[in-house]
């Protein structure tokens, strides 16, 4: 098929031009070239499409009813070359966007506000996961991602490093008391957010420097990170929090951090499939997100 709308292609320009020459110098062909598209045409469809002397070119009946029907493809063909390549350099359609549902924070939405107000022609779809299996089956064009990344088919950008805390209410260090090192906290009580990268123990790095998880005696267990900080505000145990999460909480004293020098900062990275060519709209939330936590500010 697609050496047929080329044979159309030369045909139509033959008759445009009135000559095979004529097509030749237009289409930047050699005129044999030109010659054997229309010959191929004629020996697929079994008919004489153009009568031929040594000065002029005529339509045949089915000739006059070929190019009838192919000057508003054509013409269609060509406006939509044009629209495309004016797409590829508008910031207009369709991102999708996955992020874990931890980042679903204030933070995250004046990021995506922004870039929203800067190109009203965008369309933005926001997708809590944490999954990067088959993001292109599944339609993703950028992923938000914490920890390491395994899958080596997949480019991964690194935004910043987001520091963690472990915390409780006041009330609640008052009561238990305030451990001195990482292996009294498997006494405490723990508030447990679900997606924790390291499963049901906690990542510490103990007054060694060495790498150590620790299990409290988990009261709770939550896929959400701001119900986990609730109900340690209210003083029902200890939980682990980014730091941007309960940033207020500390600041307002809501809660109170402990063992600062024994936890660590977890990666922060935006991923996406391996393409050459993304479309203007993901470059530019891609570049939005990188100066946007480029700036302490956004995750301290």
């Amino acid at each position: 098929m697609r050496n047929r709308f080329v044979q159309w292609h030369t045909f139509h320009a033959v008759v445009s031009h009135g000559s095979f020459s004529a097509a030749a110098e237009a289409l930047d062909l050699s005129r044999a070239l030109v010659s054997g598209h229309v010959k191929q045409l004629e020996q697929h469809y079994g008919i004489r499409l153009l009568n031929r002397t040594t000065r002029t070119l005529s339509l045949t009946d089915e000739g006059q009813t070929l190019m009838q029907q192919l000057s508003p493809l054509l013409a269609q063909a060509q406006a939509l070359e044009l629209a495309m390549q004016q797409r590829s350099d508008e910031v207009v359609g369709l991102v999708r966007l996955q992020i874990p549902a931890v980042l679903d924070a204030e933070q995250l939405r004046q990021v995506l506000a922004t870039y929203l107000q800067a190109h009203p022609r965008v369309e933005l779809e926001v997708i809590l996961g944490e999954s990067l299996d088959n993001l292109v089956g599944r339609g993703i064009d950028l992923a938000l991602h914490i920890g390491s990344v395994d899958d080596s088919s997949l480019v991964r950008r690194p935004l910043c490093d987001i520091h963690t805390m472990l915390v409780a209410s006041p009330d609640y260090w008052t009561r238990a008391g305030v451990p001195t090192t990482v292996a009294e906290l498997s006494q405490h009580r723990g508030i447990h957010y679900r997606h924790c990268l390291t499963g049901s123990r906690w990542d510490f790095i103990d007054e060694q420097g060495n790498p150590v998880l620790i299990k409290p005696r988990f009261v709770a267990h939550t896929d959400s990170e701001a119900m986990a900080l609730s109900l340690a505000r209210r003083g029902l145990g200890v939980t682990t929090a980014l730091d941007f999460m309960c940033r207020d909480d500390l600041i307002n004293g809501r809660l109170q951090a402990q063992l600062s020098q024994c936890t660590h900062p977890v990666s922060l990275s935006v991923i996406y499939p391996a393409r050459q060519h993304k479309p203007p709209r993901t470059e530019a939330l891609l570049q939005r997100l990188q100066q946007a936590f480029a700036n302490p500010m956004i995750h301290r």
